[in-house]
């Protein structure tokens, strides 16, 4: 053998056998499953600020709150009325609620009012309701849980 061929034998045997490179498969399938969920799923419904609700201790739940045709109000701290999630005028009110139910939704309205809103706020967003004609108004609240004594 030639001193060049042993030479380049030793420095093979020398070499490790591990993979030194790294294989991108894994991260090009978790990166297509976000891609793929984050198309499927729909965007939420988002306010400006997160609705902090009243927390009583006798709440239930109201399973026509989750329907898409339900007409939700929101009034947020500072006074802002949402109706269905676009901010809307006191005055404006009773025209949209009285569009959506003639659409078909159900004459009910489901109010969330943060819990930091002023009664003032509160009452004009009900007036303006019952100046639509609708008689069913449910206060969307959260469960408190067992009172501490």
């Amino acid at each position: 053998m030639l001193p060049s061929k042993a030479a380049a034998l030793r420095a093979k045997k020398r070499r490790s056998h591990y993979l030194l490179e790294i294989d991108p498969s894994p991260f090009l399938a978790v990166a297509i499953v976000m891609l793929v969920t984050m198309m499927l799923v729909p965007p939420t419904q988002c306010f400006c600020e997160s609705p902090s609700l009243v927390k009583i201790r006798n709440a239930r739940p109201e399973i026509g709150a989750r329907r898409d045709d339900a007409i939700k109000l929101y009034v947020s701290r500072d006074g802002r009325i949402y109706f269905d999630s676009t901010q809307s005028e006191a005055d404006m009110l009773p025209q949209q609620i009285r569009a959506a139910v003639a659409t078909g939704a159900e004459p009910k309205i489901f109010l969330d009012a943060d819990d930091r809103a002023r009664n003032g706020d509160v009452s004009h967003a009900i007036d303006a309701i019952r100046s639509a004609g609708i008689v069913n108004v449910a206060i969307m609240t959260e469960h408190r849980g067992a009172a501490t004594k």
